[in-house]
């Protein structure tokens, strides 16, 4: 990374999510839509998440019988 400017932006963005997966939250409580998907999806189809961020979807689906 030469440019100053995109190596700026990426120490940026990597503090601001070091710094908000640092603090203790809760992973107990999934996004609205994994609710949804839990109800509406077949359990007999694999769950992939994408994008899981701090994994609480992916915590959620396995409780519910996904795999």
């Amino acid at each position: 990374m030469s440019d100053p400017t995109v190596k700026k932006v990426v120490t940026n963005e990597a503090n601001y999510w070091d710094t908000f997966y640092a603090h203790k939250f809760t992973v107990s409580v999934p996004s609205q839509f994994c609710c949804l998907t839990a109800i509406e999806a077949p359990k007999t189809r694999p769950f992939v998440e994408f994008g899981c961020g701090n994994g609480r979807d992916s915590m959620y689906m396995a409780t519910q019988g996904f795999r």
